[in-house]
């Protein structure tokens, strides 16, 4: 069986093209705002050594429910090889910015991560020679080593060439996404709700941001004994003070995903003062591990239903194999 390889990124920075150009195809893409309906497409790459191809909704759209529950029924069906995530040519931090997200969804699998730049024709000629080095760099903190450029003169014989290389030794696996995973991606575009959830935001800040303070005054034994205990005790109170944004604001569903939003930004906030603190270890990154089960055991409870709604998703979404 071919390796499979899995396109995935935000709407409109040419996952669909480059899919056609591989397998030569000739399938619709998304545009900005609300996203073409339309499923999952799978078919094998017409040139090169061989492997399959997967195109899936891009994410950014107003129902990222959609994009994330089809996501889910690809890793039930499929198993992966590797993860492409395709972003447009930017300044080195808005590359960054606009992929970070499903970086942090498939960090777990970040050995499988291969970085695709498209739209690299904007790029001026005189930052081309040093560009890939330069942009490993900002990847460096994902631990992300693996990276194609592309452009649109690119025929699909050459992007084949460059991802045949890419996957040459990758091994197909089943992806697992964790619920604080699956629940990190979802996106609140309702204007009201952000504004609503802005007072109650500004008091966890300031809860988070002390934790965070006292947490880098700790050190080495102090620091593991206690940094669970407290981060902890402010996710308890922030959770009180959901409760009492959800009094005025009744939409809960809206309401949970303004305020998993809030969660993630400081988790990552959290796994940073880990990593200062331990240095790239494997004990660090066991307790990198245990600092998001901490995260996932606390908004269990609020996010069942979310879930449930994902997940019932998942049976009505469709993989077209071409």
């Amino acid at each position: 069986m071919k390796k499979a390889v899995l396109l995935t990124g935000q709407i409109g920075t040419g996952r669909t093209t480059l899919f056609n150009k591989i397998t030569n195809s000739q399938q619709k893409s998304q545009s900005g705002g609300q996203a073409v309906t339309r499923d999952t497409y799978v078919k094998n790459s017409q040139y090169g050594e061989g492997f399959t191809l997967i195109d899936t909704l891009g994410f950014g759209s107003s129902n990222n429910i959609d994009t994330i529950s089809g996501h889910l029924k690809i890793f039930e069906n499929i198993e992966i090889s590797r993860i492409m995530i395709v972003v447009s040519y930017a300044r080195y931090n808005c590359i960054v910015e606009s992929c970070k997200g499903i970086i942090e969804m498939f960090q777990r699998y970040k050995d499988k991560i291969t970085i695709v730049i498209t739209f690299f024709d904007k790029c001026d000629e005189k930052y081309e020679p040093n560009f890939k080095n330069d942009i490993a760099k900002y990847f460096e903190k994902f631990q992300i080593k693996s990276f194609i450029i592309t452009s649109k003169q690119d025929t699909g014989e050459t992007l084949c060439k460059l991802f045949d290389s890419e996957i040459k030794y990758s091994q197909a696996s089943k992806i697992k996404l964790t619920e604080i995973e699956i629940i990190s991606l979802l996106q609140c575009d309702n204007d009201e709700t952000q504004l609503e959830f802005q007072e109650c935001s500004s008091y966890l800040s300031r809860l988070f941001g002390k934790a965070q303070q006292q947490l880098r005054l700790l050190n080495g034994v102090d620091f593991q004994q206690n940094y669970q205990s407290i981060i902890k005790y402010v996710l308890q109170q922030s959770f009180t003070q959901f409760d009492k944004f959800l009094e005025y604001n009744q939409d809960e569903k809206l309401g949970f995903i303004v305020f998993s939003q809030f969660l993630n930004g400081e988790l990552n906030y959290f796994l940073e003062i880990v990593h200062q603190k331990m240095g790239m270890t494997q004990q660090c990154e066991q307790h990198k591990i245990e600092l998001k089960n901490l995260f996932e055991d606390q908004i269990r409870p609020q996010s069942q239903k979310i879930l449930q709604n994902i997940y019932e998703n998942v049976k009505n979404q469709k993989i077209n194999y071409l």
